[in-house]
């Protein structure tokens, strides 16, 4: 392990492997768990019972090379990490990002910044998360889906496997960002299909289905099932 900061909290019965990196003003909780080549960039604050595996990096700052649309911040906050949570392997965490108690992070999976994960999410292998996300409790992002910026998954949603979201209407390569009235929300309870392509803005109603390889470009209406290319409503 690398020295630490003076301004480093550990707490009791942590353990750290080898060629960890911390910044300043870190703190881990009692009972963490450190797996070798992680980076905790300065102000992460990680509670009771975390264990990070091998060189996920925690807290990284996003940055421009002057051609994203998306205005960055000149500073951001660190990312906070509640009691009992996992973060997997390679997992890439920006800053900025709260989240909560008994949350799964998998293998590879990243998170841009801004984003609120509540209780017991998972978000699995290779998923990833665009800037000011907020996933909200029991729901489940699986393996290589995406969630475009400003987006809303409210409680006990299941995005499941290659869901695609977009992040604007006519694709621009330039110009003023589209802003959060392109997110998408996802409404309690609903279930996205593996494959399913969502454009911008759509909202997707509580208890609705969205079908494997649909093509979402309307809102969908609580409890109904769409299907198809353009995703329409099956009749019953």
């Amino acid at each position: 392990m690398n020295p630490l900061p003076e301004s480093v909290k550990i707490g009791k019965n942590v353990d750290i492997g080898f060629n960890v990196v911390i910044g300043e003003n870190c703190a881990l909780g009692d009972g963490t768990i450190i797996h070798s080549g992680v980076v905790l960039y300065a102000n992460t604050i990680i509670d009771e019972l975390v264990e990070i595996f091998e060189n996920a990096v925690i807290g990284r700052p996003p940055k421009s090379a002057g051609y994203l649309v998306h205005k960055l911040e000149d500073e951001y906050s660190g990312v906070t990490i509640g009691k009992n949570c996992i973060i997997g392997a390679g997992a890439v965490i920006y800053a900025d990002n709260k989240i909560a108690n008994n949350v799964l992070i998998s293998d590879n999976a990243s998170l841009r910044e801004g984003g609120v994960i509540e209780e017991y999410v998972v978000i699995a292998r290779y998923a990833s998360t665009n800037h000011d996300v907020t996933i909200k409790h029991h729901s489940k992002i699986m393996d290589y889906s995406f969630i475009n910026a400003y987006s809303v998954v409210e409680d006990h949603v299941f995005v499941a496997v290659h869901v695609s979201t977009a992040n604007g209407p006519d694709m621009r390569l330039s110009g003023p960002e589209v802003g959060p009235s392109g997110g998408i929300t996802f409404g309690c309870g609903c279930r996205i299909g593996s494959g399913a392509i969502i454009l911008p803005g759509v909202k997707i109603g509580e208890n609705s289905l969205v079908a494997a390889g649909a093509v979402v470009t309307h809102n969908v209406k609580p409890g109904a099932t769409v299907l198809g290319i353009p995703a329409k409503e099956k009749q019953s």
